[in-house]
Order: C-alpha cells, then sequence, then structure tokens
C-alpha cells in the first residue's frame, strides 16, 4: 500500500513538474472568428493570467486555475469557465457541447474545435 501511495506523489509530483516548465504568455489568436486569448504571468504570484477577447469585446479574464500535464507533451489548462489544450504553441478550446452536456463558448463561431495559434 505504502508503495502505491510512493508512485502516486511521484507522478503527480513529475506532471505538476511538467506544467511549470512551459511558457504560455503570449497573444494566441483565432482568425475566422475573430477570437483572441492572451497570456501573461504575474511574477509575484508566479500564476498564469489571461483575457479572452471576442468580437473586441472581453468574454473572460483572470487567472489560470490549472495547467496539468498528460505526460505527452500537451497540457490541459483551466480558465474560469472554459477548458482548454495546449501543444507546439496553440491552444484548442471545444466550442460547444452536445444534447447530454450543451454549452456554447463563442456562439458567432461554428466550429466545433477552434484553434488558437501564437
Amino acid at each position: 500500500m505504502n508503495k502505491i501511495r510512493f508512485l502516486v506523489m511521484l507522478l503527480f509530483i513529475v506532471c505538476s513538474t511538467y506544467a511549470k516548465d512551459i511558457n504560455l504568455t503570449g497573444f494566441y489568436k483565432n482568425e475566422p472568428c475573430n477570437i483572441s486569448i492572451e497570456i501573461t504571468k504575474n511574477t509575484n504570484k508566479a500564476k498564469y493570467f489571461y483575457k479572452i477577447v471576442d468580437n473586441n469585446q472581453t468574454k473572460s479574464q483572470g487567472y489560470i486555475s490549472s495547467i496539468k500535464s498528460n505526460g505527452e507533451g500537451e497540457f490541459y489548462i483551466k480558465f474560469k469557465k472554459i477548458d482548454g489544450m495546449y501543444e507546439n504553441g496553440s491552444i484548442v478550446i471545444q466550442n460547444y457541447g452536445n444534447s447530454m452536456n450543451e454549452y456554447n463558448h463563442f456562439e458567432d463561431c461554428d466550429s466545433k474545435y477552434l484553434k488558437f495559434d501564437k
């Protein structure tokens, strides 16, 4: 039982370390839908601050609540109400759900998945 706890803690520490090593700061844009994400880093708190702008209006802003590695070079990012995945300098967000899980983040955009390039 102690070996299992140790392995779980080790896995958690390794995944957390990978998440700290990435640099998310920058300006990400989705061209067809005129949506942008700006991410800056607060050096005092070592947290990332984000601002999502849709058609020149701020849709959401605040601190990224979590960044988790999947162990394969991709990172899951949790904004306030929006989840995304970071890989190779791009962020992908699922724009809308299905009949069992209905939501729509950006109503003016038809695409199910939105890719934001740096």
